[in-house]
């Protein structure tokens, strides 16, 4: 998909949209002009045209080449580069589908890189294209539109992985099986990959706020701030559902083994039953079928029935033995 420009004229208060790429830089010489320059699944002509037009650092453009970069923050000296995870939750499999979002913060200048398709940039360009009033509408505060979009998408995550998790404890009792301890370790793995999406983020926040790094503009503090508390939120919630995750987990292969001992002891009592029952069997057939000469059971015409009728007997007596003593 080839890269679309957005140009924001301030003083106008208007929208150019499918700007000529060619003119990135002298739209940026104009004054109170804002660029968004959006790319998506980037080729090397993209590349080139972020090193061309607005000299991105080869060290950036290195990351936006790689996928599945750790979410952060880095400042140069002309702009600042974010890596954020947007994420969707698969329910049918307990896992979560992230689309990587590389965003590049320039004075007037917004470029984001993506993919796949970002749900959160499309909400992002509405409230930012919204009238407003007393609000900011520089790059910068695009930029904290669309992470704190990626942020409330988080929250849903969360509660469908909270039900999840519950449906799971409601069903430790009935049925642990080899499928139900694979939906379990499922969703643990989820909730660590989810874990590792956003507590960069929340450190990311935590130091723009202790102004380590570059400072953020006065009129966007309150607004990172606002990102930040939500974090703090999502990693409260988080490090919650791992101890409870934790304690299922532990019960849960304590109730597994317990299971499998249990069927293991069943299976050795009917073994046991059903072997005491032919031994008595099995020494009485032994006895007759001795070859001794002199044996008067032999040349009895019931002796054969008399054989079965012992055989049974003897098998009934250690059925009642043991259904006596509670055996089985």
């Amino acid at each position: 998909m080839p890269a679309a420009l957005l140009v924001y004229q301030v003083s106008e208060r208007t929208i150019r949209q499918d700007e000529p790429l060619e003119h990135i830089r002298e739209l940026l010489n104009l004054p109170e002009c804002y660029l968004w320059l959006e790319i998506t699944d980037p080729q090397e002509s993209d590349i080139a045209l972020l090193r061309e037009q607005l000299s991105i650092h080869p060290l950036t453009l290195e990351d936006i080449q790689q996928t599945r970069q750790r979410p952060k923050l880095e400042i140069y000296e002309h702009y600042s580069y974010w890596v954020a995870y947007e994420c969707a939750y698969a329910e049918e499999i307990h896992q979560i589908r992230v689309a990587e979002i590389n965003l590049i913060v320039g004075k007037n200048y917004l470029v984001t890189v993506h993919a796949k398709p970002a749900h959160c940039l499309e909400s992002a360009r509405a409230a930012w294209l919204k009238p407003k009033i007393g609000l900011p509408d520089d790059p910068g505060f695009l930029a904290y539109l669309i992470v704190d979009s990626v942020v409330d998408g988080y929250f849903p995550v969360l509660e469908s992985l909270r039900n999840d998790l519950e449906n799971i404890e409601e069903r430790i009792f009935a049925n642990v099986d080899r499928d139900f301890l694979q939906s379990l370790f499922s969703i643990k793995k989820t909730l660590q990959s989810f874990r590792r999406l956003a507590y960069p983020l929340r450190d990311i926040f935590a130091g723009m706020l202790k102004r380590e790094g570059r400072t953020p503009e006065p009129s966007h503090t309150m607004y990172l701030r606002d990102v930040y508390d939500h974090l703090i939120r999502i990693s409260d919630s988080i490090d919650i559902l791992r101890e409870q995750m934790t304690g299922t987990v532990d019960l849960t292969i304590d109730l597994y083994l317990a299971n499998l001992t249990n069927r293991t002891n069943g299976v050795m009592r009917n073994l046991t039953v059903i072997s005491t029952c032919m031994m008595s069997m099995t020494l009485i057939s032994s006895i007759y079928g001795m070859n001794f000469k002199h044996m008067p059971e032999l040349e009895w015409q019931y002796g054969y029935p008399f054989a079965l009728v012992m055989m049974t007997a003897s098998a009934g007596l250690a059925l009642w033995i043991f259904k006596l003593r509670k055996y089985i």
